[in-house]
């Protein structure tokens, strides 16, 4: 569950969810796009070119799960997130401190490196903070309780995807985009060193050796 919170907090639900409208208003911020459709047409764009790039994250990710170990997948996947969702928050920060002065600071350059940012993102957190719950969550519970407690979690974690969709306008209303995805990049650093505590290492472990995992040793 604590995965599943990082996953679904970590920015990327906000991302594909919102991502037309996301991007509507980085290009609205754009002094020379002043043309509505013009900036429709930037932002649709955006989410295709987010699509494809997550797309191609998920073909990665079938050649990486056989070679890489989790805990490694994990995290590179987090740190390159967090490196990405930096980047794009400083952007909008940018460009947003532009747009308040009126400087011309968040000009077309400014708005298509966000997508630059926000691409790498996605290829990013689609390598292991996305896919690892639900990856693990087929890995980690035993045989005999497995489709039981993988229904609960999965409830528990489309109900976290409605709270961050339901949350998202809430905070960029309060802390703007920039302000919006800085706490998402928060979540995602605070939670690693736990995650990185507590999870364990799966690839080529049988699942009977898994469930020993948790079997607490006997006093002697």
């Amino acid at each position: 569950m604590f995965f599943s919170i990082i996953q679904q907090f970590s920015g990327a639900t906000a991302i594909r969810g919102y991502v037309v409208k996301i991007f509507g208003d980085i290009f609205s911020q754009d002094n020379e796009a002043t043309d509505s459709c013009e900036i429709f047409q930037s932002a649709y764009t955006s989410a295709i070119i987010t699509g494809v790039i997550k797309m191609v994250s998920g073909m990665t990710l079938t050649s990486l799960l056989v070679r890489v170990k989790r805990r490694t997948m994990y995290f590179v996947s987090a740190t390159c997130s967090g490196f990405s969702l930096v980047m794009f928050s400083t952007i909008l920060l940018i460009s947003e401190k532009g747009q308040n002065l009126d400087v011309g600071s968040g000009d077309e350059f400014l708005s298509w490196f966000s997508l630059l940012a926000a691409s790498f993102f996605v290829f990013s957190v689609n390598l292991g903070v996305q896919p690892l719950p639900i990856l693990l969550s087929s890995e980690l519970y035993p045989s005999t309780s497995r489709a039981f407690c993988k229904g609960v979690s999965r409830s528990i974690t489309f109900l976290l995807t409605v709270i961050s969709l339901k949350l998202f306008p809430f905070l960029q209303e309060n802390l703007n985009l920039s302000g919006t995805f800085y706490l998402y990049f928060g979540v995602l650093v605070c939670g690693l060193p736990l995650v990185m505590w507590i999870l364990p290492e799966t690839k080529d472990v049988p699942i009977a050796c898994i469930n020993n995992m948790f079997v607490k040793k006997r006093k002697e």
